[in-house]
């Protein structure tokens, strides 16, 4: 559960669930990606993916379903990206298969 912010037209109200799962964790993976590009460290959307999903912690007293792989832990995350970099680990080359994005 999260405030809302002042902008809105509820400035007093608390959304949860999709509603504020889906930017916390598009804002976790921003600061990911953000601090793999600063350091030029070789990246891969899959990698990304294994990295927040094996760091995920765990929430007592809620069952896996509800809580998927469990609350995003960036700096974990990170840490295991630069860990397992792709430099290091050149047989999991087909989690690094390449990719482009275009808008337009």
């Amino acid at each position: 559960i999260a405030s809302v912010s002042e902008w809105t037209l509820n400035q007093k109200g608390l959304k949860n669930g999709t509603s504020m799962a889906s930017p916390n964790a598009c804002g976790g993976v921003a600061l990911i990606v953000s601090g793999l590009l600063q350091q030029n460290i070789k990246y891969s959307p899959a990698r990304v993916k294994r990295a927040i999903e094996s760091t995920a912690r765990s929430i007592e007293n809620l069952d896996r379903f509800t809580q998927g792989n469990g609350l995003l832990q960036v700096s974990t995350a990170f840490e295991h990206i630069v860990r397992e970099s792709i430099d290091s680990n050149p047989e999991l080359w087909y989690l690094d298969l390449p990719f482009q994005v275009r808008a337009g």
